[in-house]
């Protein structure tokens, strides 16, 4: 995850730009122009004046690689006017943290450019590297994964004269590897998106990169990510459902890799399933009467509470409503925020869901229930003779006037014997009771009035 540059650089690598020089490339480009013209007027002197030296304005060892052995961690000089570049060889040894700054004296205008082991010269060759704000103070800092020679060039900008400057190094080899100090597997997870809650830390080359990995699988075919920090961690793995096992990997700037042992983690890949909705019925039987669906498993919603359920009535009228979730998750409700008048039917629509590992839920059915006012019917014995049994009848005051079937059940079937049609919420009647065993009374409901049947009263034993 450190772009062409992986295996050799750390985190804060130098590339190429796709697109125009940025403002410290045209600065660097624009001392090259200086440099190149300053060496061409020397050498024009030089043919026509015949002076042997004048073309050191330019020549000095320091001028270009391999420049001059750094002599120490600090180092003083000038640069500007005629020198144009001093370069410094520095030796660095694999997965070592790298560290220059550079102060100038005051009006100075500096740049500070490092290149590879494999330059050659710093007029043509492309910096790894390279600080070239405003000014004199400059910094740059990264991994070096690969040993060898480097060479950092101080440039001055200023064509007038030259200015002093500071150049300071640390160059500090990392041979211990990152530590993990949470691998906590999410589970459930999806084969399609395994996690791990990871926090990882490296105090001298920081941890750069992360990898999610079958047990066994070799560092060189693992699929790196950048580490950006404690949070989740997540890859796509071939593992059927159940209880797997997978390795978390970690990588810091000098390239060093820490492995956890064996995570479990239990993979589902299965869509959450529909249990039971309510009213089973299909009837509203209060005006704000709630409906549920009860899922096999704790569910989530996809989309916001507010909009999750749909709900209208036979004129396509949006009836609104409240949406909540049981604290198992097991169980989602919808309460109607007014009253339902009766005899509207209602559609219900629940939007998707998703389980815990994230598997989504979204073909279940609309629910169409009919609001209706609820009625009762209750049937109590007077009196009984060998034939005939004498019953009370109590009735919810909604159905008065209304016509009622009187049943007997007659060989394990229930037979309707006649209509009642009761003036008053409680009445009498005689009932013969030769060839069955149980009687009850019927509603069989309307466009308002819920269906409802009484208790049952046993003749026989």
């Amino acid at each position: 995850m450190n772009g062409g540059l992986e295996g050799n650089l750390g985190a804060s690598v130098f590339l190429p730009p796709v697109r125009g020089p940025s403002t410290h490339e045209r600065v660097y480009l624009e001392a090259m122009k200086r440099r190149l013209a300053q060496t061409f007027v020397a050498l024009v002197m030089a043919a026509v004046a015949f002076v042997p030296f004048a073309a050191v304005v330019h020549g000095t060892d320091s001028a270009d690689i391999p420049g001059i052995p750094l002599p120490s961690s600090s180092v003083s000089s000038s640069v500007g006017g005629p020198t144009v570049d001093r370069v410094y060889a520095v030796e660095v040894k694999q997965g070592s943290v790298f560290i220059a700054t550079l102060t100038g004296t005051p009006g100075a205008e500096l740049g500070l450019y490092l290149f590879g082991p494999s330059a050659t010269s710093v007029q043509s060759d492309v910096p790894i590297a390279s600080s070239a704000k405003p000014g004199g103070t400059q910094g740059i800092s990264l991994t070096l994964r690969v040993a060898g020679t480097y060479y950092l060039n101080v440039n001055g900008r200023n064509l007038d004269r030259a200015y002093g400057f500071t150049l300071t190094t640390v160059v500090r080899q990392d041979t211990t590897g990152p530590q993990i100090a949470l691998a906590d597997p999410v589970s459930p997870s999806r084969s399609a998106n395994v996690c791990v809650r990871m926090t990882a830390t490296d105090g001298l080359s920081g941890v750069t990169e992360a990898s999610l990995a079958l047990p066994g699988e070799a560092v060189a075919d693992a699929v790196w990510g950048r580490y950006a920090g404690s949070g989740r961690y997540c890859a796509d793995l071939p593992l059927a459902e159940g209880q797997r096992e997978v390795v978390l990997r970690v990588r810091n700037g000098a390239g060093l890799i820490t492995s956890t042992g064996r995570l479990s983690v239990r993979i589902d890949d299965t869509a959450p399933q529909l249990a039971a909705s309510a009213p089973s019925s299909g009837l509203l039987t209060a005006p704000r009467t709630p409906v549920t669906w009860t899922f096999k498993e704790p569910v989530r919603l996809v989309e916001p509470a507010a909009t999750s359920v749909y709900a209208f009535d036979q004129s396509n009228r949006a009836i609104a409503g409240i949406v909540t979730l049981s604290s198992t998750g097991l169980k989602l409700t919808w309460t109607p925020a007014g009253a339902i008048p009766s005899g509207s039917v209602v559609l219900v629509s629940l939007g998707s869901v998703r389980d815990l590992a994230g598997n989504v839920q979204d073909a279940v059915p609309t629910l169409v229930m009919e609001r209706k006012q609820p009625t009762t019917l209750r049937l109590s014995v007077v009196s009984r003779s060998a034939t005939a049994v004498r019953l009370r009848l109590s009735l919810s005051g909604n159905l008065s006037g209304g016509v009622l079937l009187l049943e007997r059940r007659e060989g394990g079937a229930w037979v309707q014997l006649r209509e009642l049609t009761p003036a008053s919420a409680v009445s009498q009647m005689r009932v013969n009771t030769e060839g069955a065993d149980r009687i009850r009374v019927r509603w069989e409901g309307d466009d308002t009035r819920a269906p409802g049947v009484s208790n049952v009263i046993r003749v026989t034993p």
